[in-house]
């Protein structure tokens, strides 16, 4: 009996066909997880990318839901006024403004000297970024009003406005920035 005895061949599957699936997943994995980052770590900021690549600290802005109705920030007026200084805009009312200038905290007491030369006069506002004092800047026609916020781990913000603007929405205002 010569006859040939058929030995059964286990059937591996290929690495390619295994492999194809595998790779299919990480890739899923990756486009996942680098949705997830842009969503929560890269904010959507009105602040533009060169503004904010031209100075060394984060530049706070006001979010627009947490402002009180009726003021609105003027998106096209980040520029620098100077190098490492930022200036952006809120327009309410009829034509009416208010300035935000951002800088990074100077060293020393610059900040006490400012306050005290410029605002003696002055009111507390206590922000979740810090504590602004609030006062009157200049005489007659010039008269405005001004704050000056020392940010928390980051930059010294100046506010102007006109000097009749309400209090309870400069507060609110303060209150609304964020980076």
């Amino acid at each position: 009996m010569s006859e040939e005895q058929e030995i059964p061949q286990l059937s591996r599957p290929r690495h390619g066909q295994r492999l194809l699936p595998m790779i299919a997943i990480a890739l899923l994995l990756l486009a996942a997880g680098s949705w997830l980052y842009l969503l929560l770590v890269v904010k959507n900021t009105p602040v533009p990318r060169d503004i904010q690549r031209e100075v060394s600290f984060k530049v706070y802005y006001t979010k627009q839901d947490d402002m009180p109705s009726g003021y609105r920030l003027d998106k096209e007026s980040f520029r620098t006024a100077q190098p490492g200084v930022v200036l952006f805009s809120l327009s309410y009312g009829n034509g009416r403004s208010m300035v935000f200038s951002e800088e990074a905290k100077p060293a020393g007491d610059t900040i006490d000297k400012f306050n005290a030369s410029a605002i003696p006069v002055h009111t507390q506002v206590s922000t979740p970024i810090g504590t602004a004092l609030v006062g009157a800047y200049g005489s007659g026609k010039d008269l405005r009003t001004i704050a000056s916020l020392p940010i928390k781990n980051g930059p010294w913000l100046i506010v102007t406005a006109p000097a009749d603007i309400n209090q309870a929405d400069l507060g609110k205002i303060l209150s609304s920035l964020t980076k």
